[in-house]
């Protein structure tokens, strides 16, 4: 009934308690709260509202996938905004991360601009090789 919609009860039971729900709504949370902090920094140029939002994601004890993107993403809003948090963020990245691309990028950034195989334009050019040569299925 409409009375209902007023009453603590009517709420109450329909909040989740279920481990695995819950635990589902913490990695949407996260995930969105990744992307808002990208879409602020590279659609808005908020950095201080995506800076939030990326480290809402680290202090969330989010999924792996999200951590070393969301570091990169903070070093470089701080980076931006010259922030004496930018070392210490790339200390982390490097000691914790140092067999990924984005230590590689860190430790060395004119080396792997110039040899990137995996660069979008790398991509793209072998992509329209082999359209150029009819071969469809390979990717």
């Amino acid at each position: 009934s409409e009375d209902e919609k007023f009453s603590l009860d009517y709420y109450m039971d329909r909040l989740p308690t279920d481990v695995a729900i819950i635990d589902s709504l913490k990695t949407e949370r996260n995930f969105a709260n990744y992307q808002l902090g990208l879409i602020y920094k590279e659609k808005f140029n908020e950095n201080l509202l995506a800076a939030e939002k990326l480290e809402n994601v680290l202090a969330s004890n989010a999924e792996e996938r999200l951590i070393l993107p969301s570091k990169y993403n903070l070093y470089k809003i701080y980076e931006e905004v010259d922030s004496p948090l930018k070392e210490r963020m790339k200390a982390d990245i490097i000691a914790n991360h140092s067999d990924s691309r984005y230590a590689e990028i860190l430790l060395n950034p004119q080396a792997v601009l110039a040899d990137s195989s995996d660069s979008p334009e790398k991509r793209y050019e072998n992509l329209f090789k082999q359209y150029q040569e009819q071969h469809f299925l390979q990717g």
